[in-house]
């Protein structure tokens, strides 16, 4: 299942057809109170991304959205329905 769907299934609903993982983080920052952000560490002068959610030691990814879109899916995780 992915993100959108897990999002929908919690209460999340899209403005339209298409979505943007920030939309996500503010419904989940709004309605939940659950802070996501992600934050660059320099590595050899290129960037990696990591994340922390739920108390948890940092992921290291490549890209930002990679980041945020595990900090949703950890956040998803947290939300009762």
């Amino acid at each position: 299942m992915d993100l959108i769907q897990k999002a929908i299934n919690k209460g999340f609903y899209p403005n339209n057809e298409k979505y943007y993982l920030w939309e996500i983080q503010k419904w989940l920052r709004e309605k939940h109170e659950i802070y996501i952000y992600c934050l660059p560490k320099v590595i050899n002068l290129t960037f990696n991304w990591q994340t922390n959610y739920s108390m948890r030691e940092g992921i290291h990814f490549n890209t930002y959205e990679e980041a945020l879109e595990e900090g949703l899916l950890g956040a998803l995780k947290l939300i009762k329905t």
